[in-house]
């Protein structure tokens, strides 16, 4: 069953009153969070596996949980529901920047730049890795170990 109206509306309302709050760092994270999770489903992913109402700071890194965020929440949605519903979001914040006369940042309110915030790219990274395949996951950390200097050398 496709995504409904109410459905959408609903995620979008939720969502921006989360993007709202985005002055604190743990709800940026939050909400950012959330957000790559919305897109990784836009593109046929399954969300991550996580905790029933979704992986919040607090939780532990690596939930036990065998269901995906799509499979709990978002059954028979199409990848095009979720795109639409980015959409939609999109238009929301920036309606929400019109409406407050502010200009939209590229970056989240309240987060920091002065250092990267190293267990939120470890989240990121871990969430979108366990959707893939473990051949997969080898490779690509593989790739990123050499490309960033810190594999060992063969001793060819």
């Amino acid at each position: 069953m496709a995504a409904t109206e109410l459905q959408i509306n609903s995620l979008v309302k939720m969502m921006i009153q989360l993007y709202r709050r985005m002055e604190d760092p743990k709800l940026a994270k939050q909400y950012e969070l959330q957000r790559s999770r919305y897109e990784n489903m836009s593109t046929g992913g399954d969300g991550g596996k996580a905790g029933l109402y979704g992986r919040r700071i607090s939780d532990p890194k690596r939930s036990t949980h065998e269901a995906s965020i799509r499979e709990l929440h978002h059954t028979g949605w199409a990848d095009s529901d979720f795109l639409e519903f980015l959409n939609r979001l999109d238009r929301a914040i920036q309606d929400y920047h019109d409406d407050s006369g502010e200009a939209k940042s590229t970056e989240s309110p309240g987060v920091e730049n002065t250092a990267p915030d190293v267990e939120f790219v470890a989240d990121a990274v871990f969430d979108l890795l366990s959707t893939l395949p473990h051949n997969d996951i080898v490779y690509v950390l593989n790739d990123m170990a050499e490309q960033l200097g810190v594999l060992e050398p063969d001793n060819d």
